[in-house]
Formats: structure tokens, sequence, C-alpha cells
């Protein structure tokens, strides 16, 4: 069974007392016993010894020291020591360090019942009981780590920011459905802040009082410390329950490849130890998504044309259409389809769908759009069997706004009877 423990923890713990001294007056009712590596618990024995007979604890002494006991090998020589303190950023977190050490060594790796950490039968399994998948977006997102792909351009960085201002605002709603309020961690690396303001302005109606909704713009690679800066923030920030990182290739060195699972692992292991958190992870292309498939808890796929699939390990498949609402920059539920859904998760999304105002108004808008259509057709005009889009959407102007109208347009396209070229409309 994979042990439950944080690396990137132990190496910056110890790595603060190299760099400052005086925090091992902060740490020292730490015991040996709570590393998880052994060459860890020999590093902090010997910063306790050399504490103990009032030397310095210093890279000079504490090499002295391991080599006169005939450790130094063991726990990776000089180099080790110097890459335990080239790859510390601070040592001001030295506290929520020892606080992760103590927390991961106080769980012990017992995350399980005893009787599934080896062979097991199904007489076992009948005895036991398992918790229901618990959600962030009732029925759509699953807490634990997801990850969102789409091609460039889907604008898949507007769906994470819709979510995070619904989860940091007291009565959220995302994709018509009721979120429970936490604070939220942005990573917003592709991004500044005056992009930021720009697209959060209209989501907010200018009003951009959200204080439990907190950015970042620069951030460690995971696998360098990144993982252990998300860790000390969710203890700074307990009421977080949202972290988004966008977007992966960010956060990571050199180009992705199928041994960035373990990344996963490391962000998995984040959330299990936070229940109630959600790490949402964008990353640009659909490549590799079937690779990350066994490791993270759902896989959201966002469509340019506003098409949303959801699929996960322990949750049914999902289908939505959504639509954005240029106005807000939000996007927005506008249909579903049944798929392998179950009636307990497709009626809330029938009822959000039938009670929404603005669903009806693009019903409404798509009824109308295709009578003025096939009335056109039917009429003959243009003497061509084309119709003239322009013309046709300005009558329609009148009653419905412009985002109603494309989305209309929209749905009429997918018809297979129907074909837009160069604005005209021509039967097929």
């Amino acid at each position: 069974m994979k042990p439950i423990y944080s690396k990137p923890a132990e190496q910056s713990l110890l790595a603060s007392v190299l760099v400052d001294p005086s925090v091992w007056s902060q740490i020292s009712s730490l015991t040996a016993e709570y590393f998880y590596e052994e060459r860890h618990r020999n590093l902090f024995k010997a910063y306790g010894e050399l504490a103990a007979q009032q030397q310095p604890i210093n890279v000079i002494t504490v090499a002295e020291y391991l080599q006169k006991h005939q450790q130094l090998r063991a726990v990776g020589g000089e180099a080790y020591l110097g890459m335990l303190i080239n790859s510390l950023s601070t040592a001001s977190y030295a506290a929520g360090y020892a606080e992760i050490v103590r927390e991961y060594a106080q769980r012990g790796g017992n995350e399980n019942p005893e009787v599934f950490k080896g062979v097991y039968s199904l007489v076992n399994l009948d005895a036991a009981t398992f918790e229901e998948v618990k959600y962030c977006v009732p029925g759509i997102i699953p807490e634990g780590v997801v990850l969102l792909t789409g091609a460039a351009k889907s604008k898949k960085s507007f769906l994470c920011l819709n979510l995070a201002i619904a989860m940091a605002s007291t009565q959220g709603q995302f994709l018509g459905k009721n979120v429970a309020p936490g604070e939220v961690l942005y990573l917003a690396l592709e991004d500044s802040p005056r992009r930021i303001k720009s697209r959060c302005a209209p989501m907010l109606s200018r009003q951009l009082s959200l204080p439990g909704l907190r950015f970042a713009h620069n951030w460690r690679p995971l696998g360098g410390g990144g993982e252990l800066d998300i860790e000390v923030h969710l203890r700074q920030f307990p009421e977080t329950k949202l972290v988004v990182i966008d977007s992966l290739a960010r956060v990571r060195t050199g180009n992705l490849s199928r041994a960035d699972y373990k990344l996963f692992d490391r962000l998995g292991d984040i959330a299990q130890a936070h229940p109630g958190l959600t790490i949402l992870v964008v990353h640009h292309g659909r490549k590799l998504r079937n690779v990350f498939a066994g490791v993270v808890d759902a896989i959201l796929v966002l469509k340019k044309n506003g098409e949303l699939s959801v699929s996960g390990r322990d949750i049914k498949e999902l289908a939505l259409t959504l639509r954005f609402n240029e106005q807000i920059l939000t996007w927005q539920l506008y249909s579903f389809s049944q798929g392998e859904l179950d009636n307990a998760a497709a009626e809330p999304l029938r009822q959000s769908r039938l009670t929404s105002d603005e669903n009806v108004r693009l019903r409404q808008a798509f009824i109308a759009y295709g009578t003025k259509l096939q009335r056109a057709f039917a009429r003959g005009e243009s003497g061509q069997d084309r119709i003239d889009a322009n013309q046709l959407e300005q009558e329609l102007s009148e009653k419905f706004s412009q985002f109603e109208i494309s989305s209309a347009r929209e749905e009429l396209q997918r018809s297979k009877r129907l074909k837009l070229h160069n604005n005209f409309w021509s039967l097929q």
C-alpha cells in the first residue's frame, strides 16, 4: 500500500533548520519518529544531539556529526544536505511544515480498515460499509482531484472562475446547482491581476467583494515544493474547499507525459488529507486525459460548442449542454442528455432547467427562429432556397437578446437538414 506522508514537508522542515537554526526551538517538541524516511529521522536526531551539546546546527556541523557516526553516506552525503537548502523557498513556514509532518505521522497510514491492506475476499466486502461519493457541485463535480480538459480557447478558465465565485459566495449557484460555501485558492498562472479583474467584474456586477476568493499568479512546480505550498495555504486558511490550478503546464517542468500521474498522486494525497476539498486542474488538450483517468476522481471535457462531459471512477457519466453568456462572462446550463444518469442525479438538473427563466427564453428564441426559417423556406424567399441569416435575426432582435439569438442559431446548426454558409441558410 502506498505510504502516506509528505516528503516535501519533511525535506523543507529539515532544510529550515539548516538555513535558520533558531527554527529548532520552534519544532523541538517533535521526535524523530514523526518522520517517515529513515534518513530524515537520522538527520533530525543529529540536530537534537548537536542542540543538546550546544553546538551550532549547520551543514558543516551536521555533516561532521553524521560522518563521525558513519551515517553521512546513508543520508545521501553532503550533496543531499545541499539539495535540501537549495530547494527551500523560505524558512518562515517552518511551523507549517512541522504541522504537516505531525499530521501525517498521527494518521499513520490508517486510511482504510486493516482487512483491506492485503488480500481479502468477498466475505470481507459483504460486512464493509463505504461512504457515498461526496460532491463539490451536487451531481456534477465530486470532491477530490478533478481534471478539466479541452481545446485552447474553449473558455475553460471562465468555467473555473464561475465555480470559484459561486463557492466563495454565501449562496452561490453553479450551472443551476446550489453549492456549499467555502474559501477558494485560485492559481491563475496564465493570467495577470488585470485580466482577473476584467473577467470577475461582469460576473459579480462590478461588486468585487469576496474576501474568501484568493488568487496567486506565481507558484512553485509540483514535485518542486508546489504541493507543499498548497498544504501550507490550507493550514493557514482551513476553510478552503476549492483549489484551482490553471493550468497544469505551469506547475510542472518539461513536457506533459504519462509519468505525470505521480503529480496527480501527490494532489490526491492532499485532497485525502483535507475532507471536503476539491482540487480542479486545468489542462489544455485532451490527448492524455485517458492516461490520467486512473489517478483522478473525475474528468471534465469542455468543447468549444459548450458540450461538457463528466466521467469518473465512482460517478455516473454525464453530458451537459452549456451556453456562454457574453454579457456576464458566465457558462449557464442549457440542456442535458439522459445517458446513463440515475434518477437521483437527473431530477435536480431537470428541475433547474425548467425553473430557469433564462432557459425558458432560450427555448422560446429557438422556436421563434426555427418557425421563421421554416416559413421562409415554405415561401421560397430569395428564389434560390437560401435565407439571409442576418435579415432574419434582425427581425428576431426586437424580442430576443443577441445571446438568445446566437444560442438558437447554434442549436439549429445541429440539424442534419440545415446548413449555414456565409450567413445564408440552405436545406441539405
